[in-house]
């Protein structure tokens, strides 16, 4: 059964009431929008509108979207800059939710000894600039010292925090951003009981696991003794404080310190949450879960009810032998808001394990562009002696009572030199043969630049257009798509679904990808959309699929039905069978009832 989709709302820049539909929904997406939300970090909209799509043209910046999310409440994203590709027809539209809002405001000096996680919040309420509908408040009821100076809000609370430790790393709590509301919570999500088993082969599912960190026994250090007076006083400790049915082969003993521990009972009991609610013994693991992905996958349908978590939700996850039963926690989820089914989840027991790997991720890209960066550098510094007159030049302005051009020449003589940039309202070029061209590198004044070779570090184009030989053929590369063309004509096309072609005469002829239909009828499912299942062949307008080896071996597929197979045998002659389904006349048919032939049979050479 199809379900109705949870439609994204248009809404005015400064809209507060946000209980109506706003100008109306926004119905014309390329591809299904995504909410991306991670604990104490990103909570963003990112989709692709169809220009001409309905309300396209009240989409700009600072306007509001009303979008269905992940904890099945309504929340607020603030656009950000459209980006509006004509060549594609597009709006690529990037959102913040609207707590970033807050990051408007400015909290000049705000100081707090010990206080809870609620009059911390609101503390930092009280110190801001100006009067905003935000409201801040917490669950967090240990206390504590925290200081905010010259900082954006959001910045003190998840950020940066001008340098020193943010609120949420002080407490150790997790912001909710509901709407107008801004929750400091002990924790987001809770332990409903979920329990899946990921199994040894992790299809879809991509695993990152740290075993490094592991303390199982502990050697405990506090304070020292009150009312001591020895001349080198020496600290509480207590050895050792493990979890059960250790070993000499699996214990790990790490030392730990507390100086605020003044018993050897406080001691004990603060060493005792490192295991309870730190988990120091247990491996660190984080799960990636393509959500998409594994629906494909049919030992993995009991994982589709992952789609009932949300941020911050404990899932007990059986792992692989090596890693055993452990806890995790939705660290990061992205989320299709108008189908409201997750696209990806991750799971992990460790969130400083996540931040690690995808820093890792961030810096092969920072690698690669930096070899590339490296490269650029080397021709800009050639580029840099050739065009600081390193290598000598001469300038001419002409005419010279009036110049409308100037010349840049490898001598002083303009009837004598050879290597000439010249500039004026056509355009700019390059000659080596003088100042009268011909004009190899130019630039043009309607915006065309000639080159036999450009040098770029990164290049942004909405389509690229490159002609490739001397009959007129042409591949474009857009956003979406790769596209060949002889002349007006095109020829093939290459998306995410897979690759069509078409005939001479602009017909479409066949296509092959991963999208298609069960086509074969009087079959079970016939009709039923296969897409992701299987690569499709299919032959639109021609008249055979033909796969061969190019000297006369080959199996043929007409559009009648019938299949023609042809190879030269051990005898030295050309065996041509056919299999015909569809045929008037069939000499082989196979069905649930049997197998019918037609014409004579031969076993071994011998007529039967």
């Amino acid at each position: 059964m199809r379900h109705q989709l949870k439609h994204i709302y248009l809404f005015d820049s400064n809209d507060t009431d946000f209980s109506s539909n706003g100008f109306g929904a926004l119905i014309d997406f390329y591809d299904e929008p995504v909410v991306k939300e991670e604990i104490n970090g990103e909570f963003s909209f990112a989709g692709t509108y169809k220009i001409d799509g309905q309300l396209a043209k009240l989409i700009k910046d600072g306007m509001l979207l009303k979008v269905y999310c992940s904890d099945r409440t309504w929340q607020m994203f603030r656009i950000s800059r459209p980006t509006r590709n004509i060549p594609l027809m597009t709006i690529d539209i990037f959102a913040y939710h609207i707590s970033y809002d807050a990051n408007r405001n400015f909290i000049e000096n705000f100081f707090e000894s010990n206080g809870s996680g609620s009059k911390i919040m609101a503390g930092l309420q009280q110190a801001q600039t100006f009067t905003q509908p935000f409201k801040f408040s917490s669950d967090v009821v240990t206390t504590h010292q925290f200081t905010a100076n010259e900082v954006n809000p959001i910045d003190a609370i998840i950020g940066s925090n001008n340098g020193i430790q943010n609120l949420t790393g002080v407490t150790g709590g997790e912001l909710q951003r509901d709407n107008y509301n801004l929750r400091l919570k002990t924790r987001l999500g809770e332990d409903r009981g979920f329990r899946i088993d990921l199994g040894i082969n992790l299809n879809s599912i991509k695993e990152t696991i740290d075993d490094s960190s592991v303390i199982n026994s502990l050697y405990l250090i506090g304070a020292t003794p009150e009312g001591s007076y020895s001349a080198n006083p020496k600290p509480i400790t207590f050895k050792y404080l493990e979890i059960p049915k250790l070993t000499n082969e699996t214990r790990i003993i790490g030392k730990r310190t507390n100086s605020e521990c003044k018993t050897v009972n406080d001691l004990k009991k603060w060493g005792q949450s490192l295991f309870d609610k730190d988990r120091i013994h247990e491996v660190k693991v984080v799960h990636e879960v393509d959500m998409e992905d594994l629906s494909q996958y049919e030992e993995y349908k009991h994982l589709t009810a992952l789609t009932e978590l949300v941020i911050g939700d404990t899932v007990h996850v059986n792992g692989r032998e090596f890693i055993g039963a452990i806890s995790e926690r939705v660290v990061s989820t992205e989320w299709n808001p108008r189908t409201a089914n997750y696209k990806k989840l991750t799971l992990g027991n460790d969130f400083d394990l996540y931040t690690l790997s995808q820093n890792e991720t961030v810096q092969k890209q920072v690698s690669e562009m930096n070899r590339i960066t490296n490269d650029y550098i080397e021709r800009i510094k050639s580029a840099t002696e050739l065009i600081t007159g390193q290598s000598g030049g001469h300038v001419i302005f002409r005419p010279k009572d009036k110049p409308s051009e100037i010349l840049i020449m490898d001598t002083d003589d303009v009837n004598t030199a050879k290597k000439v940039w010249r500039w004026n309202l056509g355009g700019l070029g390059y000659s080596n043969t003088g100042v009268n061209g011909s004009f190899g590198t130019a630039i043009t004044q309607d915006g065309a630049i000639v080159a036999n070779f450009i040098t770029a570090g990164e290049l942004s184009a909405a389509l690229i257009k490159v002609g490739f030989n001397k009959i007129g053929d042409v591949i474009n590369i857009a956003s979406n798509a790769l596209v060949v063309y002889n002349g007006s004509k095109k020829l093939m096309e290459l998306t995410k679904n897979g690759l069509q072609f078409w005939n001479a005469s602009g017909s479409e002829l066949a296509r092959m990808g991963i999208t298609g239909i069960q086509d074969i009828k009087a079959v079970a499912g016939y009709g039923r959309d296969m897409t992701g299942k299987g690569v499709f062949i299919t032959n639109q307008n021609g008249e055979f699929i033909q796969i061969g080896n190019g000297n006369g071996t080959a199996i043929q597929f007409w559009d009648k039905g019938n299949i023609v197979s042809g190879t030269t045998h051990a005898d030295g002659f050309h065996h041509v069978g056919t299999f015909a389904a569809g045929s008037d006349a069939p000499n082989l048919i196979a069905d649930s009832a049997g197998v019918y032939l037609s014409g004579s049979v031969y076993i071994n050479g011998k007529k039967m």
